[in-house]
């Protein structure tokens, strides 16, 4: 099977995986996963003693809000607020 057959494989949404099995299916790296865990916990996940587990319907979501692209009008919004602030430290100067 194909890394992209492999990617559209069908998994239960509900079902738990293992950052190993998020890797196969959905191409996040375990160091990814772990620092996600560390630092801002974007990928709700399962903790049960040591193990770590994840959502098929909280990984595809998470991906989902990664995309780059995905809409359009905020980076353009961000410009201009930064222009904005550009052109009043201008003005202040």
């Amino acid at each position: 099977m194909s890394a992209a057959a492999a990617a559209q494989t069908t998994v239960d949404p509900k079902r738990l995986l293992t950052d190993r099995e998020v890797f196969a299916l959905r191409g996040l790296s375990p160091q990814f996963l772990k620092d996600d865990r560390r630092r801002g916990r974007r990928i709700p996940f399962v903790q049960v003693g040591r193990r770590v587990f994840y959502r098929v319907v909280d990984i595809d979501a998470a991906v989902e809000r990664l995309r780059f692209g995905q809409n359009k009008e905020e980076p353009r919004r961000q410009l201009a607020g930064v222009e904005h602030q550009l052109s009043e430290r201008k003005e202040k100067t």
